[in-house]
């Protein structure tokens, strides 16, 4: 005879919410919280979540550049991990889709957050708020840290090239060197070598950060009606004005 106790719970009282620790939010953007939030929603109960590209670009309003920059972001972190590929029925039959798990931060999340209260108990300022040094996406840093931070990403051995730049600004995990990169791509700015093209990454940094929280479908739009109502006089400012009118 078994001593395991098997309980059921069918109260319903978990039912329609989605639970995301607190060390999601302070480490990671907008972008990469809404898609851990929806793979948290999926995954329910198993810890498994399996959906197509083309749910989630409905569900976050987000461009496929976007979403599998976050899954790689996601994936570095070691907040989700890649579990292969199931056979999930969808409205055109049943499709292979991959699948991911959603990892166990709730101790990893505690051990944070209870050191950060004792080190305010014994007086100490924690001015970042619990965002380490390796992944403070969206923090404000130094005046200084940021130009070496752009002496790094514009630091290169290859001939100079715009289209090259901007894939880098892209493909880089902070929010706001991908809206830079969207801003670039359309306004196409005549930066003729390395060091033209650092003076306007430092000039548009600013006004990024101010529009980080927003997502890529609306700072679309927002600059498809910049250039059709400002024709050539639009500029990053005027994106941010336009989302926040």
């Amino acid at each position: 005879m078994s001593d395991e106790i098997n309980i059921k719970d069918e109260s319903g009282d978990k039912k329609y919410f989605t639970i995301v620790p607190n060390i999601i939010l302070n480490h990671s953007t907008a972008n990469a919280q809404a898609l851990y939030l929806q793979l948290k929603r999926l995954a329910g109960e198993n810890g498994i979540a399996c959906c197509g590209q083309r749910y989630l670009k409905k569900q976050l309003g987000m461009a496929h550049n976007t979403i599998k920059r976050e899954f790689g972001y996601l994936l570095e972190k070691g907040w989700i991990k890649y579990a292969g590929e199931q056979e999930v029925m969808t409205d055109g039959g049943m499709q292979k889709m991959k699948s991911y798990k959603i990892v166990d931060l709730w101790q990893l999340n505690i051990k944070e957050y209870q050191n950060q209260h004792t080190l305010a108990i014994k007086g100490y300022q924690n001015e970042h708020r619990g965002v380490s040094n390796e992944a403070r996406r969206g923090v404000k840093i130094s005046t200084k840290e940021e130009l070496n931070n752009i002496k790094n990403i514009v630091a290169s051995d290859t001939p100079y090239s715009l289209k090259e730049e901007i894939k880098k600004l892209e493909d880089s995990p902070r929010r706001d060197l991908n809206i830079v990169a969207l801003y670039f791509e359309h306004r196409k700015p005549d930066l003729q070598n390395r060091e033209q093209y650092e003076i306007a990454l430092k000039r548009h940094l600013k006004p990024a950060g101010v529009l980080k929280n927003f997502t890529d479908t609306q700072i679309l739009k927002a600059l498809d009606y910049a250039k059709k109502e400002y024709k050539e006089m639009w500029t990053i400012e005027t994106l941010e004005k336009i989302l926040t009118k």
